[in-house]
């Protein structure tokens, strides 16, 4: 939670599984006041799924509850890096067929 105007706020994310049961909880750091940061490493291949939201420091979730977020398999791999190296074309043996012309 960035900038959280309620300071009794924290965030709370959980990794999914691919059933979408919750495997992995995410550990925040606090940054400064109400800027939050978590990390973990996933494969850039796999679709990933998040349950995320705030507790309060007293355990009461607030209202609007959890939302799940989404980010597709190789979303965040560059369009240049998702060659699937079958369908890929030989530009040495091409140069070599038609003689660079």
């Amino acid at each position: 939670m960035r900038g959280s105007p309620v300071p009794s706020l924290h965030p709370q994310a959980s990794v999914l599984d691919p059933q979408g049961t919750a495997d992995e909880p995410l550990r925040f750091q606090q940054l400064a006041p109400g800027f939050f940061a978590a990390q973990w490493m996933a494969d850039a291949s796999e679709e990933l799924r998040v349950n995320a939201g705030a507790m309060d420091i007293g355990g009461t979730p607030p209202p609007c509850g959890e939302t799940r977020l989404v980010s597709m398999a190789s979303a965040d791999v560059a369009d240049e890096y998702q060659v699937d190296p079958r369908l890929s074309l030989n530009l040495e043996a091409l140069a070599a067929a038609t003689r660079a012309h």
